[in-house]
Parts: C-alpha cells; structure tokens; sequence
C-alpha cells in the first residue's frame, strides 16, 4: 500500500471516528432529556453535522443499509398479532374508514406539499405519509425521494406528534401525566424468530423484486408470523434494533450539503401546517371511532394519531385506557402506510417518466 493510500484509509477511519463519536454523545444527552426516538435523531443530528463539514464519510455501506432496513422491517412487523385483530374484528369496518382516511389525507398532504417548486411528488408523499418514518426514511432513496428532505420531515412530524400527545391527552381529553413505559426483555426464542423472519423476509423481498423489498420482505414475515401465533412473537435485542435506527439515521443525512439544508428550511413551514392539519382530522376521527366502538375519546384519540407511538403507549398505559384497541389501530395504520407507500411511489415515478401521447 503506497503512503497515499495509507493516508486516504486513515482519514477514511477517522471520519467515521469522528462520525460514532458525535452520534454517541448526542444519543447520552437525548436519552437524558428523553427525547423520542433518540437513536435515530442523535444519528441525524451527527450525521449532518458530519456532512456539512465536507469531510465526513459520503454514505452507509450497502449491506449495512441493508440489514438495518432488514431489522426495522421486523421490528415493525412484529407489532401486528393475532391478539389485537381479533380485539378489532367488531369494528372493523370503523376502524378500515378510520385508517383509510388516514392514509388519504396523508398522500394528499404529500401532493400539496410537492406544490413547492424544492419537492417532487415521490418525496412530498414520502415525507408526509404518517407512520413507520423510520421505515420510510430507510427505503426513500430506493424509492427516489430526496432522503435528506424525507428523514427531516419525517421527524419532524414524530417529534411535534409526541411532544404534543400528553398535554392535549392531559388538558383536551382528561388523562393523567404519562410516565415512561417500562423496556421489554427480549427471550431467547423470540430472538431466534426474529432474526429468521430478517433471513426469510429479505430472500423472499429479493425474490419478489416489491418496491422498498428489504423493508418490506421482513415486516410481512414477522407480522404473518405474529398473526399464526404458532411460535413465539418475533424480537430482536434492543441493541441490534438501536444499532438500525442510528444506521438510517446516517443514511438519511450524510448527503446532506448546505444547499439541500436550505432547501428543507424553505419547506419546512408548509410542512408543519400539513402535519398540523393532519393531527386535527386524526383526532376528530379518532372521537369517531370510539363513540362507534363504545370507548372514550381518549381511547379513540391516542388510536388514531399519525405517529409517536411511545408517547401514545405512555399516556394510554398511564390513564387505564383500553391499550389492545389502541395498540391495534395503530400498528394497522403503520403496516398499511408502510405497505402502501412505496406503491404509490412506484406508480408517481412511472407516470413522471412517461412520454405524452404522439411522441
């Protein structure tokens, strides 16, 4: 190895020092303050911090890309058992209007949002769609969203929603402060499954050649699986998993330059006034919802708001609330959104694409 190469290994190494250091230290001062999702937002903010500079590392390696889209994939699918649609089959009508209005009123968001000369279609329905960001923000490159505008907005949307949660839950609906939820041990088994649903979900996802298929592949395995109920419900240790989160949150940001910063705080007032309006049709749906199923406006609120997931699992835990049916119309949103999306995605590009008729 010539000297220029030793050098250009080295600096190679001490980017992604510099890289794991940062990410480190804003993931111990996250987890201080108890921001959510501070895996993947400490990675974010270290990433572009990283990229600004100019002389950080230019992207994720693929096959760590890969294997992370792999374990959110199961993560994510693992929500969905047989237990909470079989709570939801008597109002399973109300709840398919409820999440269909839902993902409606995010893919439309998405097309308003791309009325701004910055965004295209493919990430203004990527950015916007409410649930899974995490998922969608490690597939939008795949997908041909802009992942720099796609992970910034996307948590955006998880950070207002969660900030918001219990004090509207508090001073709107009733519900006493939520304390943190408790960690979950992962057992021995459930670790087995989960790592064979990300083996047999990324196969079958390669197979399949679906959009976003690395992602996908994996959550329908492990949901599939948690619906059968025949073993035990796929898990991955919390390291793995966190390991994931701060991988996509690279992934999302270490392109990042300051002109795509500026790009995205052009954006990002017209966003925000989207993600509002969503929250409000989401929770006069939610009140919906529940007086049809016979539960409270509590229940019916935190069941159906676009995201922040442990702030939901917080507030309901903590005010008694009925946490199968919320649980249950939640995960069902994100497995649908997730599904969906890279759908609507693929059918955007196409037309983009398509020459007008007589050329």
């Amino acid at each position: 190895m010539t000297r220029s190469a030793r050098i250009a290994v080295l600096r190679r190494s001490g980017s992604w020092l510099v890289l794991l250091v940062l990410t480190a230290v804003l993931l111990l001062g996250a987890r201080a303050v108890r921001i959510p999702s501070p895996e993947i937002l400490a990675a974010m903010v270290a990433g572009t911090a990283v990229a600004l500079t100019g002389r950080g590392p230019r992207r994720v390696p693929g096959p760590l890309a890969v294997g992370s889209q792999a374990v959110i994939g199961t993560a994510l699918g693992a929500m969905v058992t047989g237990q909470e649609l079989r709570t939801l089959a008597e109002d399973w009508a109300g709840v398919l209007a409820v999440t269909l209005l839902t993902l409606v009123i995010s893919f439309g968001s998405g097309f308003l949002l791309a009325l701004h000369p910055a965004v295209d279609r493919v990430t203004g329905v990527l950015s916007m769609a409410a649930g899974g960001a995490s998922g969608l923000v490690a597939v939008a490159g795949d997908l041909g969203g802009d992942i720099r505008m796609v992970g910034t907005l996307q948590y955006t949307r998880v950070l207002l929603i969660t900030a918001s949660t219990p004090p509207v839950a508090a001073y709107v609906f009733g519900a006493p402060v939520a304390a943190v939820p408790a960690g979950t041990v992962t057992g021995a088994e459930s670790t087995l499954v989960g790592i064979g649903c990300v083996v047999v979900g990324l196969v079958l996802g390669r197979l399949a050649r679906v959009p976003a298929g690395d992602l996908l592949g994996p959550m329908i395995v492990a949901a599939a699986v948690g619906i059968w109920g025949g073993i035990a419900v796929p898990a991955l240790p919390g390291l793995v998993v966190a390991v994931a989160y701060v991988v996509i949150g690279w992934t999302a940001t270490l392109g990042f330059t300051r002109e795509a910063m500026g790009t995205v705080v052009r954006v990002l007032p017209l966003a925000l006034g989207l993600v509002l309006a969503l929250m409000v049709v989401s929770a006069l749906a939610g009140v919906w919802l529940a007086r049809l199923a016979g539960l409270t406006d509590l229940d019916g609120y935190l069941a159906t708001t676009p995201g922040g997931m442990m702030a939901v699992l917080a507030v309901a835990a903590a005010a008694g609330g009925n946490v199968t049916f919320i649980t249950g119309v939640q995960a069902i949103r994100l497995f649908l959104m997730l599904a969906l999306t890279p759908l609507v995605t693929v059918r955007l590009r196409r037309r983009s694409v398509t020459p007008p008729p007589g050329d």
